[in-house]
């Protein structure tokens, strides 16, 4: 998964989830959680703007070198 969310770290204020620009993650039970992780765009606006370090987005790139010939 793209998201990872600390349960610790987390008091369900909703910012995350307002500020998703996908509807990504969802406030249940009291913390929030990633119900759609593969929507993820890997913005970062989650982790930007949780005040409480709550978030971290792995942004899984490719880092393979590829030989394009011309």
């Amino acid at each position: 998964m793209a998201i990872t969310i600390d349960a610790k770290k987390c008091t369900a204020c909703g910012k995350c989830a307002e500020i998703c620009p996908e509807d990504v993650l969802l406030i249940e039970d009291g913390k929030a959680f990633a119900k759609y992780p593969k929507e993820c765009w890997h913005c970062g606006s989650c982790v930007y703007d949780c005040r409480f370090g709550a978030i971290e987005v792995d942004l899984e790139l490719d880092t393979s070198v590829r030989f394009i010939e011309f």
